[in-house]
């Protein structure tokens, strides 16, 4: 197992190749779902997402290039941000410093032979 941050940006030739193979992911698909999936979203009047490449493509990829499936995740996406809002902006990790200080979740520095990232909590 070779080390790879958490962090990583960008695909690896290996997890490029698994994109390639397991969700149809092609530089070409890429392209013509990135702009399926924009003009979905201007037909929508008053739907204002993040419109950068990389944003989207996390909802294509999670629907496997799946256009229209992508298009309603990105808004279920928006329409829970919108009801919990309170919980998303006005959190503050002080909050959750006695849960840090328990050093109870651990970030792994090496990932899955998948390439998943690791992180587990402990009692």
């Amino acid at each position: 197992m070779k080390y790879l941050s958490t962090w990583q940006e960008g695909l690896t030739p290996e997890i490029q190749r698994r994109a390639e193979e397991e969700l149809g992911e092609t530089p070409e698909i890429k392209i013509q779902s990135l702009k399926k999936l924009r003009r979905l979203i201007n037909e929508e009047a008053e739907f204002r997402p993040l419109m950068d490449d990389a944003f989207l493509i996390r909802f294509l990829r999670t629907k496997k290039y799946d256009v229209e499936r992508a298009f309603t995740s990105l808004r279920n996406y928006y329409v829970f941000k919108a009801r919990y809002s309170k919980l998303l902006t006005d959190f503050k990790p002080s909050e959750l410093q006695h849960v840090i200080e328990m050093n109870c979740v651990v970030h792994l520095p090496y990932r899955h032979p998948s390439g998943t990232a690791v992180t587990y909590m402990r009692p």
